[in-house]
C-alpha cells in the first residue's frame, strides 16, 4: 500500500466517531500538515469523509467505511 493509501486509511479509521482537525494532526506525526490537508481535501471530495459544521469535526461516511472494509478484505 502506498503512503497516500496508508494515510487515507489512518484518517478514516480515527474519524469513525468524529474527530477535530487538530486531533488528526496530533494522531498522525509521520507526515506534514500540508500533506494531511491535501489528503483530507481528497477524502472529502470523494465523499469518504464529511466535515460537520455543528461540532467542527470530521467523520467517516458510509462510503469511507466501505473503503476501509474493502482494504481490510484485500489484506486477508
Amino acid at each position: 500500500m502506498s503512503l497516500k493509501q496508508d494515510l487515507i486509511v489512518k484518517i478514516l479509521e480515527i474519524s469513525k466517531e468524529g474527530i477535530a482537525k487538530s486531533k488528526i494532526f496530533e494522531s498522525i506525526t509521520y507526515v506534514s500538515e500540508s500533506q494531511i490537508n491535501r489528503t483530507l481535501a481528497y477524502i472529502v471530495d470523494n465523499r469518504m469523509l464529511q466535515f460537520t459544521e455543528t461540532n467542527l469535526q470530521y467523520i467517516t461516511t458510509h462510503k469511507g467505511l466501505s473503503y476501509l472494509e474493502d482494504r481490510y478484505n484485500q489484506k486477508l
